[in-house]
């Protein structure tokens, strides 16, 4: 086992564990920081080169998890770079929205858009920020688009949407715009994929939405993309029950390393789910 930081038994402050934290992500660590609380509960934060991609913390995992983490007062904490505790992929808000919250600011997350190319997802931010800033709206949102170059995942997307915000001074006006973005990334009416619903296994409906995935996974991802297809299927249903399509699709799409072919599988899907 490979420990890079161990304070035990010394107990630290709520800010020496934020600190610990934003160190790793600068190091672009790999492993778990594993924590406990001066009243003997246990949490953790996952890194993957960096990035944060699993909060737990009393049992309770993403947002709730965090809520607890971020009211630490008195905590040690180890990391291990060889233990990795899998991923979250419901409500975890992005790494920089960590520190943010682990700073105390608010607690704040944005819905993933499903189904959207890179190409309408720009001309959507760019409608939104110039229906609030004017033509200005326009240089802003391509000076942030060009500053993230290829945006290889949501949370590049939701990293952009908050730079193209910090240039909305009024923040009623700033939450309205990535409240606009959102709605309109949302999938037209009566389109599957985004969709947080109960669909139970063997039904038409379920039958025909694990064909579609299957097919377009097998063609974007080769042979792989089946066994990834049934690996999120099991991760996102609950009982019988299919919950989350949404996640599906994303997962899915996140597996594809190239940008282009992901839009493309995201919107194959959208058109093949799309009711007659």
């Amino acid at each position: 086992m490979v420990v890079a930081t161990e304070t035990d038994p010394t107990w630290q402050s709520g800010d020496e564990l934020e600190r610990e934290v934003a160190l790793h992500v600068r190091q672009r660590s790999t492993g778990t920081l594993f924590v406990r609380t001066v009243d003997n509960h246990w949490g953790c934060f996952v890194f993957r080169h960096g990035d944060i991609v699993s909060v737990m913390c009393r049992g309770v995992r993403g947002i709730k998890g965090l809520l607890h983490l971020r009211s630490i007062s008195q905590c040690t904490y180890r990391f291990d770079a060889e233990a990795l505790l899998g991923e979250d992929v419901g409500d975890l808000p992005t790494t920089e929205e960590i520190l943010e919250q682990l700073g105390g600011g608010a607690i704040e997350t944005l819905q993933r858009p499903i189904g959207l190319s890179a190409a309408e997802l720009k001309k959507t931010v760019i409608d939104a920020a110039v229906a609030i800033l004017g033509p200005i709206g326009a240089l802003v949102s391509e000076e942030q688009f060009a500053r993230a170059g290829m945006l290889s995942g949501m949370d590049d997307v939701e990293q952009l949407l908050r730079a193209v915000a910090r240039e909305i001074d009024d923040p009623d006006e700033a939450q309205a715009f990535r409240e606009q973005v959102m709605v309109s990334a949302t999938p037209r009416s009566g389109t599957t994929s985004g969709t947080r619903t109960a669909i139970p296994e063997g039904s038409a409906e379920y039958n025909k939405l694990r064909n579609v995935l299957e097919s377009e996974a097998a063609e974007f991802l080769g042979p792989m993309g089946p066994l990834l297809c049934a690996e999120y299927f099991e991760k996102h249903s609950v009982g019988d029950n299919v919950t989350d399509i949404g996640m599906i699709i994303n997962a899915l799409a996140d597996e594809i390393d190239d940008v282009k072919l992901s839009d493309q599988f995201r919107n194959r899907i959208a058109e093949r789910l799309e009711p007659k």
